[in-house]
């Protein structure tokens, strides 16, 4: 009769290693905890980690301007320098924010060779942040900056100015673009958009941002052919033929919020003209040639009434309590 070797058993490796002083990766729960979270039957068995597939994210990129001017410095770096290379990041699906070194802060950047041009067209997103501390000049030589059809870009925090073009003085949008927290003016366009001008296909959103003593043939804040949204902003002191402050023309969508659009000159409808959406809480002027405006809106305005500046530069929206001021200086 052959004897029987005795069989020691083992805890399973994972049982093992629950019994280990714990080590923390992060936040990563240690065996123990794991074991815990076993539903009943699986005590005993090894653990099995499985993986899991992600969804594809775009990598983030940053671009530091630290060259004030528009020409090449060695070992800095312009803003024209750093477009270029977040138009190749866009089109191999690269997001950049292109931000600005302290020490540039309350400069302007001067155009000398033409305007910016933004054409990466790809699933990245351009953004051109200026903090609130810079400002970009066309020297009333050149339109500021064009952003070509498929491209995806936002601005914030930029003083806009001086821009001088056929379409779109300080900005000329054929792509998706996003203004916010910026002023734009004393741009020209010889046609269309002295401030912007949103092109047919195009969606254009501006949000908290100034548009002042800009002009243009037709829209001299804004020109609007494509998908435009307006939000929270002022467009005041502009001038054109046609819809001195906002023209929405050729079959565009055009949608307001809370903005005020008054004090604007024009031959044919001097704050506004075309058919809007509004989604109410706005300020216009002078409303004929225009549709859309709601019982919420405060129309027939000259300007808007005792407007002052708030902490962004913006004029303030009335509240309840100036209704009647506003409205004693009607037409």
């Amino acid at each position: 009769m052959k004897s029987r070797k005795k069989v020691v058993r083992r805890a399973p490796r994972y049982a093992r290693l629950s019994r280990l002083e714990s080590l923390e990766v992060g936040r990563s729960p240690n065996f123990e905890q794991l074991e815990a979270r076993r539903p009943p039957g699986m005590i005993g068995r090894p653990l099995r980690l499985r993986g899991q597939r992600l969804e594809s994210r775009l990598v983030l990129a940053n671009l530091l301007v630290d060259n004030p001017l528009d020409t090449v410095v060695a070992s800095e770096l312009s803003l024209r320098q750093a477009i270029a290379q977040a138009n190749l990041d866009a089109a191999a699906g690269i997001s950049d924010t292109i931000a600005f070194d302290a020490s540039l802060a309350s400069q302007t950047i001067t155009l000398t060779q033409g305007p910016l041009e933004l054409n990466g067209t790809g699933a990245g997103t351009i953004t051109i942040d200026g903090g609130g501390q810079m400002a970009v000049s066309g020297n009333s030589q050149t339109g500021v900056f064009t952003v070509d059809s498929g491209a995806q870009v936002s601005i914030a925090g930029l003083t806009i100015e001086d821009g001088n073009s056929t379409s779109g003085g300080g900005i000329d949008n054929e792509g998706t673009l996003t203004v916010t927290n910026s002023t734009l003016s004393g741009n020209e366009a010889v046609d269309e958009g002295g401030g912007i001008y949103n092109a047919s296909g195009s969606s254009l959103t501006v949000s908290n941002c100034t548009l002042a003593d800009n002009s243009a043939e037709d829209g001299g804040g804004i020109d609007n052919e494509g998908t435009l949204t307006v939000t929270n902003s002022t467009i005041a002191n502009n001038s054109g033929s046609q819809g001195g402050g906002l023209a929405n023309l050729l079959n565009g969508s055009a949608t307001l919020n809370n903005t005020i659009v008054a004090a604007n000159t024009a031959v044919t409808g001097p704050d506004v003209s075309g058919a809007f959406i509004s989604q109410g809480n706005n300020l216009t002027g002078a409303t004929d040639g225009s549709s859309g405006w709601v019982g919420a809106d405060l129309t027939g305005t000259r300007r808007p009434a005792r407007s002052t500046p708030g902490a962004s530069g913006q004029l303030r929206r009335p509240d309840a309590n100036d209704g009647a001021v506003a409205r004693e200086s009607r037409y």
